[in-house]
Parts: C-alpha cells; structure tokens; sequence
C-alpha cells in the first residue's frame, strides 16, 4: 500500500503477494512537507541514518 502525507491510499495490493508501485510528484512532495509544522523543527542530526544535510 503506498498512501500520501494526509492518509489517501495513492495504490494498494490485492489479496495475492505483489509489488504496489506509484508514481511521486516531488513538487507535490516538497508543498506537502511545507505544511506539516513537525517538519520545521526536525532536526536532521538527532537520526541516526542522517549525514546531517536536509
């Protein structure tokens, strides 16, 4: 199942195992990040994974 920020399933499997794909829009990506407030405050070094950039 691939689902957007807001929750709207965007593609999602049937009831047989499967590969879901789905296609992004970055520009619609960044816009979305851009309203979710929790976002603003992230700060990258506290991940484990994370080099630190943004």
């Amino acid at each position: 199942m691939v689902v957007d920020p807001w929750g709207i399933v965007l593609a999602q499997a049937g009831d047989i195992p499967t590969v879901v794909t789905a296609t992004l829009e970055l520009e619609e990506l960044a816009r979305v990040r851009a309203q979710i407030p929790s976002l603003t405050n992230r700060i990258s070094a506290s991940y484990a994974w994370s080099d630190g950039r943004e």
